[in-house]
């Protein structure tokens, strides 16, 4: 499916904050970081829905 109207600055930007997020996320969990970890989750989540709000 290809969308001609998408805005590529912002799903690029959201992207891009998820994988960082998720890659902070990852030893925020292991080292059982109690309030920087849910800081990275809505980081990443935020960055799921910028991904989703350019496709509308």
């Amino acid at each position: 499916m290809i969308v001609e109207t998408v805005d590529q600055s912002v799903a690029l930007l959201g992207a891009q904050m998820f994988v960082i997020a998720r890659a902070v996320y990852m030893p925020l969990y292991l080292f059982a970081v109690p309030y920087l970890r849910p800081i990275a989750w809505v980081v990443g989540m935020s960055g799921i829905l910028m991904m989703m709000s350019s496709l509308l």
